[in-house]
């Protein structure tokens, strides 16, 4: 798969992580708030989604948001590297 290297290293995501949910996880976590997707979800006004679902996403080096990871036991957060690939749900 090519990554398009140029557009990984200054951190902006590839076409293909933009256009499919399933090859994000490819690049790595995606930590959000599970309990604010459905007020992000009922936003009334549709050019408020974008900033709504942005508002979900999780800062991964937020501290208090590490230890929550750790403590959900999710791979990959804290000092434990993830053991693999992520699974197909």
């Amino acid at each position: 798969m090519h990554l398009l290297l140029p557009r990984v290293e200054v951190g902006l995501p590839t076409v293909c992580s933009e256009t499919c949910v399933g090859r994000l996880r490819y690049l790595g976590l995606v930590l959000y708030d599970a309990d604010r997707v459905l007020e992000a979800a009922s936003t009334p006004d549709d050019t408020g989604l974008y900033e709504a679902q942005r508002q979900v996403f999780l800062d991964p080096h937020d501290p208090r948001v590490v230890a929550a990871a750790e403590r959900a036991d999710i791979p990959g957060t804290g000092s434990r590297p993830p053991s693999g690939p992520p699974s197909t749900p």
